[in-house]
């Protein structure tokens, strides 16, 4: 089985797992009471240079709920990507903890939403609570630049909306633009943001990261009143300030990067394939014949699979921090096979 299918059927990096052993014996304040919790929050108040609160949840899909939630406590509109996963994959973000919540899906831009789209739209709800939700980095596996994320937040202020950011890839966008985490997110009136390493390297948890300490006690209350706060969290929290120190987690991801590129080098000129979103971080979606995708699935290549137009399907492949070039030559191998099936 050759697992392409998601960054998340990674394993976990080896500097976490010796987090583990190097603390397995100590005993600490539970719920976040430790040193580590604490020097977790200081890290990132200095990496974004913001003031902030920190949040441990135990999945990215309740932490961009607890968030929503906490934004828009009776509910409202969201504004957001069609490809967004509090849309998508998440189920709404409705069902759980807010089944009042509206959704007004903006055009799609390869991923991004753009500024003037969120205009249009915001102009047809003046009496409604309302909130934009950004993912940087996008499903598509794109990024915005700050530049776009400011024209966004602009409009979003300029009419009194909330602004929820999710980053379960933010550290892509910081590797992709060569930039840092304060100056990409600066001067962003950003209310609340998600921020995953899970998919880069850690075993498990995503933060919530309040900007806007109004909101902080509910989140706080949300999670532990859903069972998103483990008592030994100070484990988590670790693997995070691990992540966050000396450039570990930018290194991994740094790979992940690399490796898409050494595949879309190696078959951007296929016959009968096309890339059909700009590689910019770790994401490929290429259309290929069904006869083909078949094959690569008898095969035991794992992928997300879509369907397209006429006879042919999507396959998205992401790369991760442990992909090597050897999986890539045998990745380019299945997929030339594949395709001489089709002819």
């Amino acid at each position: 089985m050759y697992h392409f299918r998601s960054d998340n059927c990674s394993g976990v990096h080896d500097s976490f797992l010796k987090d583990f052993h190097t603390i397995q014996e100590e005993k600490a304040a539970s719920y976040g009471g430790d040193d580590y919790t604490k020097e977790l929050e200081v890290t990132l108040s200095t990496l974004f240079n913001k003031k902030l609160s920190c949040h441990f949840s135990l999945t990215g899909s309740f932490a961009n709920q607890a968030s929503i939630n906490a934004l828009l406590p009776k509910g409202g509109r969201v504004f957001c990507s069609p490809c967004a996963h509090i849309k998508t994959c998440e189920h709404d973000v409705r069902n759980f903890l807010n089944p009042n919540l509206l959704f007004s899906v903006l055009q799609d831009h390869n991923g991004k939403i753009q500024a003037d789209d969120l205009e249009n739209e915001l102009k047809k709800f003046p009496q409604e609570n309302t909130l934009v939700s950004i993912t940087q980095t996008t499903e598509k596996g794109t990024y915005y630049t700050h530049k776009e994320l400011q024209d966004i937040c602009n409009i979003a202020t300029q009419y009194n909306a909330k602004i929820h950011l999710d980053g379960a890839r933010l550290t892509h966008a910081v590797v992709g633009l060569h930039t840092t985490y304060a100056d990409l997110l600066k001067d962003l009136p950003i209310d609340i943001m998600t921020f995953g390493t899970t998919k880069s390297g850690t075993l498990a948890g995503e933060l919530i990261i309040v900007f806007d300490q109004d909101y902080a006690k509910t989140i706080h209350h949300t999670l532990f009143k859903c069972g998103h706060q483990p008592s030994k969290m100070r484990f988590f929290n670790l693997n995070m300030n691990s992540f966050l120190q000396n450039g570990l987690g930018e290194k991994l991801v740094k790979n992940s990067q690399i490796m898409a590129q050494t595949l879309l080098k190696e078959i951007q000129d296929f016959p009968q394939l096309e890339i059909i979103y700009p590689v910019e971080t770790n994401h490929i979606f290429i259309t290929i014949p069904e006869i083909a995708t078949e094959h690569l699935k008898n095969s035991g290549w794992e992928f997300c699979y879509y369907d397209y137009e006429g006879n042919k399907d999507v396959i998205r492949i992401l790369t991760s921090f442990q992909t090597t070039h050897e999986e890539i030559e045998l990745l380019v191998k299945a997929l030339k096979t594949a395709l001489n099936k089709s002819i």
